[in-house]
This record gives structure tokens, sequence and C-alpha cells, in this order.
């Protein structure tokens, strides 16, 4: 059975919480990092062995870092779609055609 121990927003499981994996198989499941904000964000996965006392438990310590970039566009020179472009036509024309310099 996979199970994230500590439920986390941050972090998804991809997968159904049983697998059946026979004697020599694989079994891929996929772990989601998405942070919903900025920090170092941990949870706790557990791999139990149902019916087979003989395996131990096995836990995967999972951690992330969500952060955030500034970004940002210059689209002064970017092409208006006309319907956009007939919406403005009421502004009155800017007299400095340049974008003000950031402060």
């Amino acid at each position: 059975r996979l199970e994230v121990k500590k439920p986390s927003v941050h972090f998804t499981l991809a997968s159904r919480p049983s697998v059946v994996v026979g004697r020599g198989e694989q079994k891929a499941f996929q772990v989601r990092f998405h942070p919903r904000s900025v920090g170092n964000w941990e949870a706790d996965l557990g791999i139990r062995t149902l019916g087979n006392e003989a395996f131990e438990d096995v836990n995967i310590h999972l951690l992330g870092e969500g952060y955030s970039d500034e970004v940002s566009w210059d689209l002064s020179e970017a092409k208006r779609p006309l319907a956009a472009a007939a919406a403005r036509t009421d502004e009155e024309p800017s007299s400095n055609p340049e974008p003000p310099t950031p402060d």
C-alpha cells in the first residue's frame, strides 16, 4: 500500500493506493511536488507490504522547495488585436510614446 503519511497540499501521489506487485516485478509510481507557496516543504511516503510480515514497511522522506521569481514583460511593441484597439479609441493618445522607466 502506498500512502503519503503526513498529508500535504504540496505533494500528491499519482497512483492507486494499492498496487499488486508479483515476485520479480516492478511498478512505477509518481509523486508530484506542486508548492502552493514559497518555502521548504516535506512529507513522508509510506510503502507497506500487506499480508507478508517478512517485509518491513518502507518510508521515503520527500523534500521540496517552493520559490517565486519576479517576471515582467515589455509589451510596448506588441500588436493589439483589432477589437482591443477599437475599444481604446476613446482614450487620449499619450504624448510620450516610450514606456515609463522602472523605479
